[in-house]
């Protein structure tokens, strides 16, 4: 091809690590599209590290077919759409690099002057606010859980444990936990949706099992593989208001959003009038 050559012999060379020493005073142009070069320090950057010097050649062969690949239909293109598109075309890059410059400015702002702590005080008082949005759209529970192997030691022992409540039994169930469980959940106070559940347990095949829930009675089942023990504590039906504990992180977010706008808006205001009172911008007739 006239107006463009690879350098074929330099991708084994550019894989290897002693290519890469930044000592080296001279770049290394390891393709040419016309008037653009492609350098090996630039591949550099972005090979992966610990890769084998094989994959490193693919990595590089790879790379330097699509840059070429790439340019070659950039120009063609360009020599081939109307003005009025290349225009177009221009404005786009230049509103997507305005609107890029813009939203790493603000990121960076709002990591290093934005307060992102939410006090608890905060969220007791949105959810009081806005209790209402707040509806669940599935049932929800507190519970002790633990799925073992059906041939786990001292089951009996751990459906009393379960069953009983009693603050020392509950060290019980975390010491088997520890040795015997597959899945457990030992937190009582976090809330885990039924359909969250199902996906543990098959609740669909207990008998009357969410009956056994509102009762808070103890749920023990078994299949071919595994036994699981459910102990519920507390349960609160879909449609009816989540707890403020259920809904936390969400309103915390929902805090730290509107946070966010507020702080950006007044910082757009604050950049903006600083200019205009400094000359640096006007509305000319």
């Amino acid at each position: 091809m006239k107006h463009l050559f690879i350098v074929p012999a330099c991708i084994i060379f550019l894989a290897s690590c002693s290519f890469f020493q930044r000592q080296q005073e001279s770049r290394k142009a390891v393709a040419r599209a016309y008037d653009e070069y492609l350098y090996a320090d630039e591949i550099a950057n972005l090979l992966p590290e610990n890769l084998p010097p094989s994959d490193s050649a693919a990595f590089v062969s790879q790379y330097i077919e699509k840059w070429i690949a790439e340019k070659v239909l950039t120009r063609k293109a360009r020599l081939n759409i109307p003005e009025n598109l290349e225009n177009e075309i221009e404005n786009r890059v230049n509103e997507y690099r305005s609107n890029l410059y813009i939203h790493y400015y603000e990121t960076e702002l709002i990591r290093q002057k934005m307060d992102t702590v939410v006090e608890n005080a905060e969220i007791v008082e949105y959810y009081e606010k806005f209790k209402d949005n707040f509806i669940l759209h599935d049932d929800i529970l507190q519970l002790l859980f633990l799925k073992t192997a059906v041939n786990s030691p001292e089951l009996k022992n751990v459906e009393n444990w379960f069953s009983e409540k009693k603050p020392e039994h509950y060290e019980n169930i975390k010491e088997y936990c520890y040795k015997y469980a597959l899945k457990c959940n030992l937190d009582t106070t976090h809330w885990i949706t039924i359909s969250e559940l199902k996906k543990e347990i098959p609740l669909d095949s207990v008998p009357d099992y969410l009956q056994k829930i509102t009762r808070k009675q103890l749920i023990r089942y078994s299949d071919s593989l595994f036994v699981y023990f459910l102990q519920p504590y507390n349960y609160i039906p879909k449609n009816q208001t989540a707890p403020v504990d259920f809904v936390k992180n969400k309103i915390t977010t929902l805090i730290l959003n509107r946070r966010k706008q507020l702080f950006l808006d007044k910082m757009k205001t604050n950049i903006i009038e600083n200019a205009k009172n400094k000359n640096d911008v006007e509305i000319l007739n």
